[in-house]
């Protein structure tokens, strides 16, 4: 997951950091104060990225990690917990934090990839589809917001960016946007063609981030 603090990057960085590879802030440092009490963090979700905002309400969490990432810590506490996109990396542990009652939030193509069986054409094998428990809970199609605590989080879709599924959370007090697997520091971002993810929906959602 590609997150930055939006008030230290300008457009020029931003397209520099996620197109030739340059990091705009490394997963480990970034840790953002807002004008409240939250706080914004970025942890190690077993080699995916997991934003949390943190304040005495309890937590919201981006992405739940892959498999081998033991959340259960972490899904303790949690009020919300936002799924970027589809892929076991941002979902694996989406069950876990389903138990600790959180309410799972993600684009509705989100929700019916997770509800299939999936053909994974690199692999040349099918994906069965997510136990019920694994599937997001509450399902929007184009934007929106709410308030958690006092964090004021503004989430919208990016239409076949990176699969056919991607969102953007905006933490507007904190001023950190987190955009999944759209965009990376690091490589050039696969697109799930299978989806129908293509390069023109990637160059949409970089206006749209931007």
């Amino acid at each position: 997951m590609f997150v930055l603090k939006t008030d230290v990057i300008s457009r020029r960085e931003l397209l520099r950091a996620s197109s030739a590879g340059l990091a705009a802030m490394s997963a480990q440092s970034l840790r953002a104060q807002s004008a409240t009490d939250a706080r914004v963090s970025v942890i190690d979700g077993g080699g995916a990225n997991v934003v949390v905002c943190e304040d005495a309400s309890g937590r919201i969490v981006v992405d739940s990690g892959t498999a081998k990432f033991d959340a259960k810590d972490l899904a303790k506490g949690c009020r919300v917990l936002f799924n970027t996109h589809y892929h076991l990396d941002q979902t694996a542990n989406n069950e876990v934090f389903a138990a600790a009652g959180a309410t799972i939030v993600a684009h509705d193509r989100t929700r019916q990839f997770l509800s299939v069986e999936r053909w994974i054409p690199e692999e040349d094998r099918w994906e069965p589809a997510r136990p019920k428990a694994a599937r997001p809970t509450s399902t929007f199609i184009g934007d929106g917001s709410m308030t958690v605590g006092t964090e004021h989080i503004d989430y919208g879709y990016l239409l076949m960016a990176h699969t056919s599924g991607d969102i953007y959370v905006y933490f507007r007090e904190s001023n950190v946007l987190a955009v999944g697997d759209v965009a990376s520091p690091l490589r050039d971002p696969e697109l799930d063609w299978f989806t129908g993810a293509w390069i023109g929906g990637r160059v949409d959602a970089m206006d749209t981030i931007l």
